[in-house]
């Protein structure tokens, strides 16, 4: 039995489809979902993603185009930037602003 070579790929799914999402998630990566609610990605494969949510100690599992079309990518922050969004000497002031009102109160 020969085989005949026309060109073409045999025909099925090859990859899935990522809803339109430029990012495919990877071990290490931070999701989150639409209320907000974050996951860790633990394992990813081209059908299959693993991850963790937050608050949660078992591990779940879903088929990569529905974790991408449920899921958004949490991009990293720098350390200045994460610095600078929290800024913790104006958390710091408004703290000892608070202790020093709470006690002259006592007093």
């Amino acid at each position: 039995m020969n085989k005949k070579l026309t060109g073409h790929l045999p025909a099925g799914k090859h990859t899935p489809k990522t809803g339109g999402a430029d990012i495919t998630p990877c071990p290490g990566q931070r999701w989150k979902d639409k209320r907000g609610n974050g996951v860790a990605v633990t394992g990813a494969s081209i059908y299959r993603v693993k991850f963790i949510r937050d608050g949660y100690e078992f591990p779940c599992e879903m088929p990569t185009d529905r974790f991408c079309g449920e899921f958004t990518h949490v991009e990293k922050q720098t350390c200045t930037e994460w610095r600078e969004a929290i800024n913790p000497l104006e958390k710091t002031r408004k703290l000892r602003e608070l202790i020093i009102a709470r006690r002259e109160e006592l007093e």
